[in-house]
């Protein structure tokens, strides 16, 4: 699985302060374990929000939206639930 990252979610990781930015890189590399063995991880709350679109926990402030196909996961935006919800 090949991960590639959007130019907006790397803006706003580069914003995170550096507390934050280090559960977001947790968050993703449990991701990636999870996904890798086909286990889910109760822990990241893993949910669609529609079709292809994804989001994960990133500790009690954020949250990480990405889409996945088959062999991609492509991350688009990190921030808390309310932010990310307003947009989009």
């Amino acid at each position: 699985m090949r991960y590639t990252s959007a130019d907006a979610f790397q803006r706003l990781y580069r914003k995170l302060p550096a507390g934050r930015q280090e559960s977001v890189t947790k968050a993703l590399l449990l991701l990636e374990r999870m996904l890798q063995e086909d286990r889910p991880m109760p822990s990241l709350g893993l949910r669609e929000l529609r079709r292809g679109l994804w989001e994960v926990r990133a500790g009690l402030l954020d949250r990480l939206v990405f889409s996945m196909s088959r062999d991609e996961v492509r991350l688009l935006a990190v921030g808390t639930h309310d932010e990310l919800r307003r947009s989009l």
